[in-house]
């Protein structure tokens, strides 16, 4: 009897940890790029606090896209502080949409912003976005120290559903 109050636990574990592992999909390729041909139309606000929780900016944009016909089919998030510099509820950032170009108007409370075309280090990932600062962000900040490259601005994550299951989050690392 007493195996099997030791042994369960450890059981529960393995399941819990392997349904995490397949589930956020940490077992996926994180692919990895230098490129200069991205530019951005960003309709966004601004967040403060800690980063997991700008998904509700993120809908509260889309939803106001969507009422004025502009489909939101790319979100994202861009995040201009090093959370091991700042503490958690004074980082900022701005969540929403990527659109292709500027909207003739917007609604009140949400802000505009163009950022040019500049280099990047590019990550594609199929997995949750969640985990990538625990799978992305380590991977392409070895990739920038071994090029001898030097991050010079704010990461830019872009959302993209593929389906009601799936998404892929492609991360943009300004670099010089």
């Amino acid at each position: 009897m007493i195996k099997w109050f030791l042994l369960a636990p450890l059981v529960i574990f393995i399941f819990v940890g392997t349904r995490v592992f397949f589930y956020t999909g940490y077992y996926k390729k994180v692919t990895i790029q230098e490129a200069t041909n991205y530019d951005f139309h960003m309709v966004y606000k601004s967040h403060s606090g800690a980063y997991h929780k700008i998904n509700d900016v993120i809908e509260s944009v889309s939803t106001a896209l969507e009422a004025a016909s502009l489909k939101c089919e790319t979100s994202f998030g861009q995040f201009h502080d090093d959370v091991k510099m700042i503490e958690q509820d004074r980082l900022k950032s701005d969540g929403g949409c990527l659109l292709n170009t500027k909207p003739s108007s917007l609604k009140e409370g949400i802000s505009y912003k163009y950022v040019p075309s500049q280099k990047y280090v590019v990550a594609v990932f199929d997995g949750a976005p969640s985990i990538g600062p625990m799978k992305v962000y380590p991977k392409v900040n070895k990739h920038i120290k071994s090029k001898g490259l030097i991050l010079k601005g704010s990461v830019i994550e872009a959302y993209r559903s593929i389906d009601a299951e799936s998404i892929t989050t492609t991360y943009y690392f300004p670099v010089e």
